[in-house]
Parts: C-alpha cells; sequence; structure tokens
C-alpha cells in the first residue's frame, strides 16, 4: 500500500484488509508463520528492491511472482535461482507486453516467416515522463514524500547499475 508503515495502515484500514505492514520482511515472516498466510507474494516495487524482496519470501517459504528485472546484476541473479532451486519453490518472473496485442502479432509473423529474414531489431519504449526537466512533478512517478522529485531508482546508476535507462533531449 505504501512504503510509509502509517500510510500502508490508513490504506489497510480504508481497503478493510485484516492486516498491514511495516515492511516486506515484516510481511514475509509473518505470513509465513500463519496457518492463514498467503499462497505467493507479487513484487512489483522498485527495481532496485527486487532481489532483497524476493530473497526475503523465498526465504520464508513463500512462492513469488516477481516483476522484471528479476536482479540489477548477476550474482544477485544466481542467488535467486540458487534459492529458488534448492526450496522448489514456484518464481515466476513476468514479462509485461508479452501479452499485448500488437506484442502477439508480430510474434506470430515472424514464426509464420511472413518477414523475411530477421538481421535487426530495434526496440523503443518512450518514457514521457523522461522527457521533462527534473524538477517538475504531476506524474505517479514523480509523486510522494519518501522518494526525491524523480525517483533515484528510476535514473541513478549507483541505484540501478547496468540496468540505468540511456535518455537525452535533442
Amino acid at each position: 500500500m505504501s512504503a510509509d508503515p502509517e500510510k500502508a495502515r490508513a490504506s489497510a484500514r480504508d481497503w478493510h484488509l485484516d492486516r498491514s505492514y511495516a515492511s516486506y520482511a515484516e510481511m514475509a515472516r509473518a505470513e509465513a508463520s500463519r496457518a492463514d498466510g498467503i499462497d505467493f507474494v507479487m513484487i512489483t516495487t522498485p527495481n532496485h528492491l527486487h532481489f532483497p524482496v524476493a530473497k526475503a519470501f523465498l526465504e520464508q517459504g513463500i512462492h513469488v511472482v516477481l516483476d522484471k528485472p528479476m536482479t540489477l546484476n548477476l550474482a544477485e541473479a544466481r542467488d535467486l535461482v540458487d534459492l529458488v532451486e534448492r526450496s522448489k519453490l514456484i518464481f515466476a518472473l513476468t514479462h509485461t507486453y508479452t501479452g499485448y496485442p500488437m506484442v502477439r502479432y508480430a510474434r506470430h509473423l515472424v514464426q509464420e516467416g511472413k518477414l523475411g529474414e530477421i538481421r535487426k531489431v530495434l526496440v523503443e519504449y518512450v518514457q514521457d515522463w523522461l522527457m521533462k526537466p527534473e524538477e517538475q512533478a504531476g506524474n505517479k512517478q514523480r509523486s510522494g514524500e519518501l522518494i526525491p522529485p524523480v525517483p533515484a531508482w528510476l535514473v541513478a546508476s549507483e541505484i540501478l547499475g547496468l540496468m540505468r535507462p540511456i535518455c537525452w533531449s535533442m
């Protein structure tokens, strides 16, 4: 509901949820110990949190559905793979756009050979909010008290590592 524990509790009340947690680590421990605990967790946090959150739930024996990217580096990815293989838990990595009709149709065209030999593919995923100066506000990526005007997890190389988007203005 929110990274802010008070906001999370308020949202849980508004949604008539019977439990709320101050952190993902607390949630993983608590849900693992409950007879009626969750069956799995869907992780859609900022990218730099994917690894620690997934690891926390897997270590507590809870199945994980994780939004891409899996991790920010190969070492973290290998740690998760090892943990999943040892635990025999379900670990699903989502790739959001694979179900889009345009993507599915393009795949069909390639599989049917209707486009000829594919020698190069260029893909663009425009992030319009990155086109404006950082100090401007007014969209969900920049809102909230706990993140800077442009969330560091979206543009900071020290957080994103190799996953940092490459953006420039012309």
